[in-house]
């Protein structure tokens, strides 16, 4: 360090700057971006999970909904036409994962996807809502409004009948249901 007779740094040196509050804000800054990073990124794993889950049923030939206590369970068995309509319904789905929260919902019903007798996909369902079923891991949640009537409603209507109770005021449904009740 050059100094002159009073012991002061000259105009030669240069005084560095305290470089902490910028490496603070870098900080927080990153942070910032990883935090929303991390929900685009989940987005973007359900989107995957979702197509690969889509072309894994799409070879199925009949689907079996289910619903109701294990007691009087009723299933509802759709195949042809209506089965492609609801593979479609799945495969346009979009995540509902909310950026800051869980989505949780109380499931009313599953569907299982079949290829012959052999099992190759389960949902279960919440109205337009689903979760993918892989063993006994549980997914994230996904809406879709293209299923509601294609899926759900059915398989209540069915579970409706089976008590006795007409179809709710305001829910139409224009299939004709084949309910099979499984006495337990």
């Amino acid at each position: 360090m050059i100094m002159d007779e009073t012991n002061a740094p000259t105009a030669i040196e240069q005084v560095k700057p305290n470089k902490l509050p910028e490496r603070i804000l870098l900080a927080i800054f990153l942070l910032f971006v990883l935090f929303f990073a991390r929900h685009f990124l989940l987005r973007q794993y359900d989107a995957v999970r979702l197509a690969m889950f889509s072309r894994h049923i799409a070879t199925a030939d009949q689907v079996i909904a289910t619903a109701g206590p294990t007691t009087n369970e009723v299933q509802v068995k759709f195949a042809g036409d209506e089965l492609k309509n609801i593979i479609r319904a799945l495969s346009s789905a979009r995540t509902a994962r909310e950026p800051h929260s869980k989505f949780m919902s109380s499931a009313t019903g599953k569907a299982a996807f079949y290829r012959g007798t052999n099992r190759i996909g389960e949902i279960t369902l919440t109205s337009g809502l689903f979760n993918i079923r892989s063993g006994g891991w549980r997914g994230p949640s996904f809406y879709s409004g293209a299923l509601e009537p294609l899926l759900n409603t059915p398989m209540l209507e069915a579970l409706r009948n089976s008590y006795g109770m007409p179809l709710q005021r305001g829910v139409t449904s224009n299939r004709k249901t084949t309910n099979q009740s499984k006495p337990r």
